[in-house]
């Protein structure tokens, strides 16, 4: 089996694509820590966007990056993503409301948390 990589994106706190990360994971230059990352160039329409989770968030921005850079028109590009563990931030909600007295667990939290949930 043959694998060609045509282009790399990059998306960590303090390494917000793959031009600034390289000389980082080279060693060349320390890594700086930052502050959360910013999705601003998701290609989602509002609503999809809205119920992305952070993990999603991360890889269309990785995936954005890496079709920007060989020239690929993403509005005709389709991307499935899936998780073994389910949404870690419903799944994290949901442990958190556990341990709290008098909190009711949401739903919402529940329907994302399966592993059945729709793929985004």
């Amino acid at each position: 089996m043959a694998v060609f990589l045509n282009s790399i994106g990059l998306c960590a706190p303090g390494l917000s694509d793959w031009l600034t990360g390289q000389s980082v994971l080279a060693g060349l230059t320390p890594y700086q820590p930052d502050e959360p990352l910013r999705f601003n160039r998701l290609r989602l329409p509002r609503n999809e966007a809205r119920r992305a989770s952070s993990t999603v968030r991360l890889a269309l921005q990785a995936a954005t990056e890496a079709l920007d850079q060989v020239g690929i028109d993403t509005s005709s590009c389709s991307a499935v993503f899936a998780c073994s563990g389910g949404n870690t931030e419903a799944l994290d909600a949901l442990c958190r409301a556990l341990i709290e007295p008098g909190r009711p667990i949401s739903p919402n939290h529940f329907n994302n948390s399966v592993h059945n949930a729709p793929l985004g």
